[in-house]
């Protein structure tokens, strides 16, 4: 029974170790970064095009209010040109409001302009984003077939490794293998070791004789004293 125990060992340990590959894969690994990397772009792209609804708003109000401005100014022109001002006092106050509409209309020139230029630094920085999400894009995919790939072969070797267990199992008693699998799951994966040299491989420590004779479940197995692993070795010593 000793070496059914070590073939069912080993065919858990193999998915196991199959099982850690998988999740440790390293395409899989730069694969998470460039979604972490990819989410701090998209949230970069909502400030940016929050930024940029900011700004088409402050355009359409200075446009509004530039459009009053001129409005005003032609209304004041066509009454400076249409003779019905007759007191200097009356075409001071006029000349003084247009050209205090001219100055707000500059003014409101220079805002725009200002907008417009960081409106054009948004929409450069909005492009870049693109550019860097279309490459991080295309390489996910890619890795993202390597890894299934990679993942599929895996699994392929795992159902292998399940198969071969099921057919082991088989020459195995049933509370044995219950034993084992509950020895396996607080034992860190482990749960039969070869004795070697009078020291268990799954704890590496020294195991008595004594001990060995009086936990014996088969001729060739036993269990150690220090981690109540199943032991076992073709010929005691």
């Amino acid at each position: 029974m000793g070496k059914w125990l070590l073939m069912l060992q080993d065919c858990d340990s193999e998915v196991e170790q199959l099982e850690y590959v998988k999740t440790t894969l390293p395409e899989r690994v730069a694969l998470a970064d460039i979604r972490d990397k990819m989410k701090d772009l998209y949230s970069r792209n909502t400030g940016f095009r929050i930024k940029k609804d900011a700004i088409t708003e402050k355009q359409r109000n200075l446009q509004m209010e530039v459009n009053t401005v001129v409005a005003r100014k032609k209304i004041f022109d066509r009454k400076m040109r249409s003779g019905q001002l007759f007191s200097s006092r009356e075409i001071e106050a006029m000349t003084k409001e247009i050209d205090n509409l001219d100055m707000r209309a500059e003014q409101l020139q220079d805002e725009q302009f200002e907008l417009m230029l960081d409106l054009e630094e948004l929409e450069q920085e909005l492009d870049g984003l693109q550019t860097e999400v279309d490459q991080l894009s295309t390489r996910s995919d890619q890795l993202l077939k390597i890894v299934n790939s990679k993942i599929n072969s895996l699994d392929t070797k795992i159902q292998s490794a399940m198969k071969r267990r099921t057919e082991i199992e088989r020459h195995v008693p049933g509370d044995i293998i219950y034993r084992y699998d509950t020895i396996r799951m607080r034992a860190g994966g482990v749960g039969a070791a070869r004795l070697q040299n009078g020291k268990c491989s799954g704890c590496h420590l020294t195991v008595t004789p004594a001990s060995i004779t009086s936990t014996r479940v088969d001729s060739n197995v036993a269990v150690c004293e220090n981690c109540g692993r199943f032991l076992i070795e073709d010929v005691w010593n």
